[in-house]
């Protein structure tokens, strides 16, 4: 239960830092530098996000338990995953296949990257934050 709350917590969290960086990717960076660059510039701020929100799973009467981390970043990713290929899609009018098919070749690799950091983020701030830093708060 702790997983799934949160990783309910840290998708919204993330989905909710897209969101707003997508309001300026779209209408402003992608015609004025095409798609490519407007995603390859918004990628690093999408990983701060997911570093930061990890980190606020972290704590006294947080997550503190590895296999929690991982299940939480996996259901995140999970509901990442839902709401891209159901929702967002639908907005735009796309199918799976289409949106693949459209997709960069440089940006898809580093969405997919960064769709792996969004579901290890929770473990990697956890083993930090156990190794003794003050990586979680």
């Amino acid at each position: 239960m702790v997983a799934l709350r949160y990783g309910l917590i840290y998708f919204a969290t993330v989905f909710a830092v897209g969101f707003a960086l997508g309001l300026i990717r779209v209408p402003f960076l992608e015609p004025a530098l095409g798609v490519r660059w407007a995603e390859l510039i918004e990628a690093p701020f999408m990983w701060l996000a997911c570093y930061w929100a990890a980190g606020k799973l972290l704590g006294p009467g947080r997550i503190l338990k590895t296999i929690s981390a991982l299940q939480a970043g996996f259901v995140a990713l999970a509901l990442m995953l839902a709401v891209k290929f159901s929702v967002v899609l639908a907005l735009r009018g796309m199918t799976i296949a289409d949106w693949l098919a459209t997709r960069d070749m440089v940006a898809g690799l580093v969405y997919g990257l960064s769709l792996a950091w969004f579901a290890l983020a929770p473990w990697w701030r956890l083993r930090r934050y156990q190794a003794g830093g003050s990586d979680g708060q």
